[in-house]
């Protein structure tokens, strides 16, 4: 599956198809949309519906923001300049209760409250907890919902399939409130997840680092199924500078002998460090062999680091 579809036909291309079907049949073949059944409770019954495909959904939704990044980059700018003005001088303490009324502010104008998700948790003596979800993981959510309006806009999909890049020009914003709508939404989204960023309201478990490490676990789980040394696991490769094979194998030995790796782990740690880090390990080490001083020191640090860890 291709990840960029900007351009991926013409209107040459279109008008050579004998019929529109043949048209959309390309385009599916092409990974643009995906045919789903859809039950028609008006007519009870099945009938075929066109959605665009997930992949197209991320190209489209990446292609505007980076056409439109300098109004992005403004529409945030103009948020975070009064607030560090309203701010400096101020105990860090007095810092944050301004940043929180101004994230509270900010998320009851996108007017998130469709979106309902709850939480459910055991507390230590084992009374179930209810409440409210994440609002770091409401706007995931809101934000998925933006890139589907996006992508059910035919006629700016149209424009980008082709590949019109003039049609993409600020008069467009005039014209086109989806187009409009959703600059101003995204802007306010990322104004929110830095402020969390900077002051930490909630942890990030959705656009940081470590939530990008989080859906890398979910590829990888059968290697390392424990979601916090995979976490750990990965922010080591990651920053591997010199003698990473090296390294990658002191890693590798230390995760052994810990109980987080089994016999059976080395293929698919393998496979896992050349496609994440392209690392590439003809063999792995014998975690029981004694290779050298350096990688017993090493095998030494890193044990330390993950009994250390709160698992």
């Amino acid at each position: 599956m291709q990840e960029d579809y900007f351009g991926i036909t013409s209107l040459t291309e279109m008008h050579s198809f004998s019929s529109p079907k043949d048209f959309v049949d390309m385009l599916i073949d092409k990974g643009a949309y995906v045919r789903k059944k859809v039950i028609s409770l008006n007519e009870n019954k099945v009938k075929d519906s066109l959605e665009s495909s997930r992949d197209m959904k991320e190209s489209i939704f990446k292609f505007i923001v980076s056409t439109y990044i300098n109004l992005i980059d403004s529409k945030i700018y103009n948020r975070a300049c009064p607030l560090e003005s309203k701010c400096y001088g101020l105990t860090s303490k007095k810092q944050k209760q301004i940043a929180l009324n101004e994230f509270n502010s900010i998320y009851n104008e996108l007017e998130l409250d469709s979106i309902n998700l709850t939480k459910k948790t055991k507390s230590e003596s084992g009374i179930m907890r209810y409440g409210a979800t994440s609002k770091l993981k409401i706007i995931k959510y809101a934000l998925e919902g933006e890139k589907s309006n996006i992508s059910n806009n035919q006629e700016l999909v149209f424009e980008y399939l082709t590949g019109n890049k003039e049609y993409f020009d600020f008069n467009l914003l005039k014209e086109d409130q989806t187009l409009s709508r959703f600059l101003d939404r995204y802007s306010k989204f990322q104004f929110l997840i830095q402020l969390n960023d900077t002051y930490k309201f909630e942890p990030d478990w959705y656009f940081s680092t470590d939530a990008k490490i989080r859906e890398a676990h979910k590829k990888y789980s059968e290697i390392i199924p424990n979601e916090i040394i995979f976490i750990h696991t990965y922010r080591k490769i990651s920053q591997f500078k010199t003698d990473k094979i090296a390294s990658t194998n002191s890693l590798y030995c230390t995760l052994f002998n810990l109980g987080y790796l089994d016999d059976s782990s080395h293929k698919l740690f393998k496979k896992f460090i050349l496609a994440e880090f392209n690392i590439s390990i003809s063999k792995i080490l014998n975690p029981d062999s004694h290779i050298n001083d350096s990688h017993q020191q090493r095998i030494s640090k890193f044990s330390k680091e993950f009994e250390d860890l709160d698992v």
